[in-house]
């Protein structure tokens, strides 16, 4: 799992538009002539949210338009580890259930949306390559940032090595304006 912010991030976006007229004024218009659309470059400006604002999550809520079933579950994961203090005893299924509860009850989400399955990779070391992978995604994000070309993908990066999948989010929702 990963986490951006890079604050007020602007960036330039390719809309595309069916052509009005054969002569375009704007000088940044590239027309598609067998197509009938026309490519224009908009500057536009992604908000991201700070890390409080994300770690302070709650639903329902008007931040999070998403639902809880669909949040990646490996934000709950997290906020299930931020609870448990890494100088005390190590990490069981059954201490990280017993957080879970009191965590799903602040949050106000359903205690069956973590399964002992999703526990269970918490129990292990960190895995080199995930690692790995975390940090090329971050840096592909970094470097669009950078150049300013090309959409925000999102602020949080969770990558299930169990099943092999990737999920990119905004939580809470991002606003992006021109």
């Amino acid at each position: 799992m990963a986490f951006l912010n890079l604050g007020n991030h602007e960036f330039m976006a390719e809309q595309i538009a069916s052509k009005k007229s054969s002569n375009p004024t704007s000088t940044c218009v590239k027309s598609e002539e067998n197509s009938g659309t026309a490519k224009t470059f908009v500057k536009l400006v992604a908000n991201y949210p700070s890390l409080d604002a994300c770690l302070n999550l709650r639903w329902p809520s008007a931040e999070s338009e998403i639902l809880p079933k669909h949040v990646p579950k490996g934000y709950f994961v997290m906020q299930v580890l931020r609870r448990c203090p890494s100088n005390t005893s190590p990490l069981t299924l059954q201490r990280l259930k017993s957080v879970w509860k009191d965590v799903a009850g602040d949050l106000s989400v359903d205690e069956s949306l973590l399964t002992d399955e999703d526990f269970l990779c918490c129990c292990g070391s960190s895995s080199p390559s995930v690692n790995a992978i975390l940090g090329g995604v971050v840096s592909q994000e970094i470097v669009r940032a950078i150049t300013g070309k090309g959409a925000p993908h999102g602020n949080w990066y969770f990558l299930n090595g169990l099943q092999c999948t990737t999920t990119v989010e905004w939580l809470p929702n991002s606003a992006t304006s021109p």
